[in-house]
């Protein structure tokens, strides 16, 4: 959350994750689908209410706020929690505005594949069609 590439990961690889992994359109017992994210700006939309839950249930709770013991070496400052702010205050300004382009960063992934990205899009585009094909 306090990477700089943080949104535009969560837009363009988590939403991808999401697909295949089959969160973003799970499927109740009987085989129907629904839709819970239906973009990587859904995503993002999404995302400052899984960071209140996060910093609540697991930075806070489930991990004793152990991030505070890094204000010992900044004068009381934490520069992880001040990168996750940035980023939800920039994602802020993007939802108010609309602007999405300003989510420009392209952060290199770096895997086996040649290029992991467009296949991994590619594999998503084939899921996406097996799934509204079967609903």
């Amino acid at each position: 959350m306090a990477d700089r590439c943080y949104l535009e990961k969560c837009r363009d690889r988590l939403y991808p994750e999401f697909v295949l992994g089959g969160i973003a359109m799970p499927s109740d017992a009987l085989g129907k689908t629904s839709v819970r994210y239906n973009s990587g700006l859904d995503v993002l939309r999404q995302t400052p209410d899984f960071v209140d839950d996060v910093r609540r249930t697991r930075l806070d709770g489930e991990f004793g706020a152990a991030y505070r013991y890094l204000e010992s070496l900044f004068n009381g400052r934490n520069p992880y929690m001040d990168a996750i702010q940035r980023n939800l205050d920039y994602l802020a300004e993007v939802l108010r505005t609309g602007r999405w382009p300003m989510l420009r960063r392209d952060p290199p992934c770096f895997t086996w594949e040649r290029n992991p990205v467009q296949n991994i899009r590619s594999l998503v585009i084939g899921h996406l069609k097996q799934v509204w094909k079967s609903s």
